[in-house]
């Protein structure tokens, strides 16, 4: 893991995150754990409410006080809670929606971006890496990189539920 994935992870404990959370079953997602983060990368996490206005005021209990934080609920069909703020030298951003967390596209999407880095290997990583600081979002990165035809959102979540050996044939490699 990268030093700044193992500074996130002790961010993330030092403000209580898995344990305040607990009962939304937090999980760490996104650019960090898989090591293709850029400097400008902030911290995912996911998480599954039932109760938006519980997790809403959770969060502004713990961490109203820190700085830029954000809250909004989507009241529309997808109901999710967004919580945004900023600590120390990392953006947070906490995802609630009433799914389970790996179920959760931004979780499907990491285990998808995964297997092709098992593909792809440091090579991929770098790439992606500079894909993203000239402005590409992480999906379209990896989908410009392993040449995946379509909609990048969609085609990684065909590929996270597929194995490493399947995800190559349907690449043809």
């Amino acid at each position: 893991m990268s030093l700044r994935y193992e500074q996130a992870e002790t961010l993330l404990n030092a403000i209580g995150v898995y344990t305040i959370l607990a009962e939304f079953d937090p999980l760490f997602t996104g650019t960090m754990p898989i090591d293709v983060d850029i400097e400008t990368s902030d911290i995912d996490v996911i998480c599954q409410v039932e109760d938006h206005p519980a997790f809403e005021r959770l969060l502004r209990e713990n961490y109203g006080d820190q700085e830029n934080f954000f809250f909004s609920l989507a009241e529309n069909a997808a109901g999710y809670s967004l919580c945004r703020f900023r600590c120390l030298s990392f953006d947070l951003e906490i995802y609630g929606q009433n799914i389970p967390v790996k179920k959760q596209n931004a979780w499907r999407h990491m285990e998808a971006e995964r297997k092709l880095l098992v593909i792809g290997g440091e090579d991929a990583k770098v790439r992606i890496r500079t894909l993203k600081r000239s402005g590409l979002k992480t999906e379209p990165a990896f989908a410009r990189y392993f040449a995946l035809s379509g909609d990048p959102y969609q085609r990684l979540l065909d590929f996270s539920d597929m194995t490493v050996s399947q995800i190559m044939s349907a690449l043809s490699i």
